[in-house]
């Protein structure tokens, strides 16, 4: 390097450090900050607990710039804490952050994980000593205003009636989104007993049945008025759980033709995604429970094009659901499906079964529903009452088979794409 090149670089950096102490707008300096904050991986373990927290080290230092930086990066570094809970190993590394979490009302967003990415076997010391770290951590939150509460895996999260009272007194005051990402059977009913009457959005991953020696009983509040937005994922808990669930949902109203209260749903949202248990069947009785189907204006629904598809329960689903702007529905259908559609209907998504390709193939396919819908049958599409903006045909399609691709008609799609539609094309392979 020459000495010119040197002068020049000291002098890059004496101008940069100018620059940082003079005051930009926050909404400028959380925009360019936020790049550098480290993301929360959607299922932390522990080894990606320890290497974020390494990271977010890193990133707090920055306070240290000026005044202006040290509000905006306490902003960030508190909007979203993530929580180990598996042992004192991966709770460590949060003392000196949560430490120094001087305002928690900061705090609008907490996940706690259970999950463990490292085999070792943790003792129950490890396990104890690490559970005192994050109820003292908790205890720090009593005043936090949280309003999203993520619980992934096993943790301390509403193992008995008293844990919420003892760690986040006020939750039910703020919490408007919970999601249960592989959450015990025991544990979702505290949850939902305790701030299900809240909650404006509810999310279930991986909500399902562990056989035990004897049955669980799914505890319910007795109404959630306030909820309009339902996600399950991969869901399997006892097919009457699913009705107990909807059972609840609404908010209690005087019927005076019944002459006695009920419940009226406020759900908006309904999204069924991955796998399930819930055949189009089951589901139709779902929305018709407390008048859920008439709510509802966003309907996503992920099936399989299996023997119990009944093609009829999709236009039943259509008919009962007269207020729905989005709604996606990836089992087999019958003609009628598109007439039954309500005409508010802007976004639309249906399902084709790619043709075989193997002799394996052909026996698993005769033993499918596949419905009447195929590339051939997009022009039925017009028949729909309603003028949309997307249509999404999903193609499912087998694994280890080449990608189908559909050939629609040009008529057909010209027709479609003329009154302004846009055809998407998505595959999903089973």
């Amino acid at each position: 390097m020459t000495s010119h090149d040197s002068q020049y670089a000291d002098y890059t950096v004496a101008k940069g450090l100018e620059m940082t102490r003079q005051e930009l707008p926050n909404e400028l300096l959380i925009q360019i900050l936020k790049c550098l904050l480290p993301p929360i991986k959607p299922t932390p373990t522990s080894d990606t607990i320890i290497d974020y927290y390494q990271q977010l080290t890193l990133f707090a230092a920055l306070r240290a710039v000026s005044g202006q930086w040290d509000s905006v990066i306490s902003f960030l570094l508190y909007d979203h804490v993530l929580l180990p809970s598996t042992s004192i190993d991966q709770v460590k590394p949060t003392i000196g952050l949560m430490a120094q979490c001087r305002n928690p009302e900061l705090i609008k967003i907490l996940t706690i994980s259970g999950l463990s990415g490292n085999p070792t076997k943790v003792s129950i010391e490890q396990s104890k000593e690490g559970l005192a770290l994050l109820n003292t951590h908790l205890q720090r939150l009593k005043n936090a205003q949280i309003r999203r509460l993520e619980l992934i895996g096993e943790t301390p999260a509403f193992q008995t009636r008293q844990w919420k009272s003892r760690t986040l007194p006020n939750l039910h005051n703020s919490l408007e989104t919970l999601v249960l990402t592989h959450f015990g059977y025991k544990q979702t009913s505290l949850a939902l007993v305790e701030v299900g009457p809240s909650l404006h959005h509810l999310e279930m991953v991986g909500w399902q049945y562990v056989h035990r020696h004897s049955r669980p009983t799914l505890h319910l509040p007795s109404n959630m008025p306030n909820l309009t937005k339902l996600v399950l994922k991969d869901c399997f808990p006892f097919r009457n759980d699913f009705a107990k669930l909807f059972s609840r949902i609404g908010e209690p109203i005087f019927d005076p033709v019944r002459k006695r209260t009920v419940l009226k749903s406020n759900l908006r949202e309904f999204l069924l995604q991955g796998n399930s248990i819930l055949r189009p069947t089951d589901v139709l009785e779902l929305v018709r429970l407390n008048s859920i189907g008439k709510s509802l204006t966003v309907l996503h629904l992920s099936f399989s094009h299996s023997t119990s598809g009944k093609p009829e329960a999709g236009t039943l689903i259509a008919k009962t659901c007269r207020s729905l702007i989005d709604f996606q529905y990836t089992g087999p259908i019958q003609q009628s499906f598109f007439s039954a559609l309500a005409p508010s209907i802007s976004k639309l998504g249906v399902a084709i079964w790619s043709p075989s390709n193997g002799f394996t193939s052909a026996l698993y396919l005769s033993t499918l529903n596949l419905g009447y819908f195929t590339q051939e049958r997009l022009k039925d599409v017009l028949l729909a009452p309603c003028v949309l903006d997307e249509l999404n045909i999903v193609v499912h399609g087998l694994k280890y088979e080449p990608r189908f691709v559909p050939q629609f008609g040009v008529a057909d799609e010209k027709a479609i794409r003329a009154k302004g539609t846009r055809i998407d094309v998505e595959f999903l392979n089973v």
